[in-house]
């Protein structure tokens, strides 16, 4: 048999359980609301940078690249021989 105190000792825990949770999803919501400004505020960056640069071919960077390389193996070809 259950008796009114053990029903009351159940809903008063079942009550401060509910509060807890409530608090701990404020808090949450709080933490997520500031992630998401910082998303927002980097991608509003983001965007103004995109705008800003300039699209480059990848053969380009190849070439340039490859012409580096080329200087490199030449000027340590030149140390072997110097």
């Amino acid at each position: 048999m259950v008796t009114s105190t053990g029903v009351e000792a159940r809903l008063e825990e079942a009550h401060h359980q509910k509060e807890e949770l409530e608090l701990k999803s404020a808090k949450l919501v709080k933490e997520w609301d500031l992630r998401v400004v910082e998303l927002e505020a980097n991608a509003r960056r983001l965007a103004v940078i995109m705008t800003q640069t300039t699209p480059v071919d990848p053969r380009v960077l190849r070439g340039k690249a490859q012409r580096d390389a080329q200087e490199i193996m030449d000027s340590r070809i030149a140390e072997c021989i110097t």
